[in-house]
């Protein structure tokens, strides 16, 4: 089920592609635009906090055969939706990879209760390779902790921007404040991410 994305909000697209794959493997974000930054600006700035040390965009985190590619925002006016991207291609220089069925889930918590106060992001499982994870599809301790550590970064630095990050809604009801990003142990699996 899609979102919605109300006047003054913003949608951000995060990509990464296996490049040998024809598809871009895309997890996103809504954006609090109350203070009617431009689509550039927020796909700039976003952009700017994954590629820094450490977080998902980083080469190092990157496992070799993939590459992050940058980021898309859509921003919503009362004349209608804008949208702007900035293209990079960071080439990865991790772990083997994983097939391109597997992903990390990373929650996105707000202060509602229920499940309408609860997001997910499906991010690429580039970080480790195959035998950092348990017989259970867990991520073993060292590596689960260095996940959640670039998660949490990535939140810090993005919270502190003048468009944070929020939780949209399909019924395009006022977003949720998103109050962390939080890494999940468990690796998941999604059938449509492999070539057909």
């Amino acid at each position: 089920m899609g979102v919605a994305i109300p006047v003054g909000f913003g949608l951000v697209k995060m990509r990464w592609r296996l490049n040998t794959y024809p598809n871009e493997f895309i997890a996103t974000c809504g954006v609090n635009n109350s203070l009617a930054h431009s689509a550039q600006e927020i796909a700039d700035g976003i952009n700017t906090i994954l590629a820094a040390t450490n977080h998902p965009g980083a080469a190092a985190k990157i496992a070799v055969g993939w590459s992050y590619r940058g980021t898309e925002a859509t921003v919503m006016t009362a004349t209608g939706p804008f949208t702007a991207e900035h293209t990079v291609n960071v080439t990865g220089t991790g772990s083997a990879p994983f097939p391109p069925n597997i992903s990390f889930l990373v929650t996105k918590t707000t202060g509602r209760g229920g499940r309408s106060g609860k997001g997910r992001m499906f991010v690429p499982a580039m970080q480790v390779g195959e035998s950092n994870i348990t017989p259970e599809g867990l991520l073993e301790t060292t590596p689960y902790n260095d996940f959640f550590t670039s998660w949490s970064e990535v939140y810090t630095a993005w919270d502190a921007t003048d468009y944070p990050p929020v939780l949209l809604h399909a019924d395009g009801s006022t977003p949720d404040h998103i109050l962390a990003f939080v890494a999940q142990q468990t690796v998941c699996t999604q059938r449509r991410r492999l070539a057909r």
